[in-house]
């Protein structure tokens, strides 16, 4: 994980000099290397995918495979996991202005006390997604 430039600029950290960069804006974005992505192309390979498309569908993979040197299978597999970490990444960046950017670091640093309507959010969220 990692925050923008200007977010490492509010806290003094690498990427700035300790003052507000001109964005005063944070984001905060889960990075995946290549190496990440590679990592889930397992050699192994045992996971099956089938896909049902229409013929000039099949046949502009098939082109795009052959200009890249791949196999169609190499290429949809790259394909799809390159776009699957974009879809990740849109759900998972937060942009603040610097006003929030603040806030948020103040909540950081002291926390309130968690109230009802947080509990219920918590309930809520423990029963609607399967945390891993």
């Amino acid at each position: 994980m990692r925050f923008s430039t200007a977010l490492e600029s509010i806290a003094g950290g690498a990427g700035g000099a300790g003052g507000l960069a001109a964005s005063t804006g944070m984001t905060y974005i889960r990075d995946a290397t290549k190496d990440d992505i590679m990592a889930t192309v397992n050699p192994t390979r045992s996971e099956r995918i089938n896909v049902r498309l229409t013929e000039t569908a099949k046949r502009r993979i098939e082109q795009a495979a052959s200009v890249e040197g791949k196999t169609v299978s190499a290429f949809i597999v790259s394909s799809a996991l390159e776009n699957a970490e974009r879809t990740v990444r849109r759900h998972e960046t937060v942009t603040l202005r610097r006003e929030e950017a603040m806030r948020f670091f103040d909540a950081l640093a002291d926390p309130p006390p968690p109230n009802d309507r947080l509990r219920a959010a918590l309930e809520e969220h423990s029963r609607r997604v399967d945390s891993r």
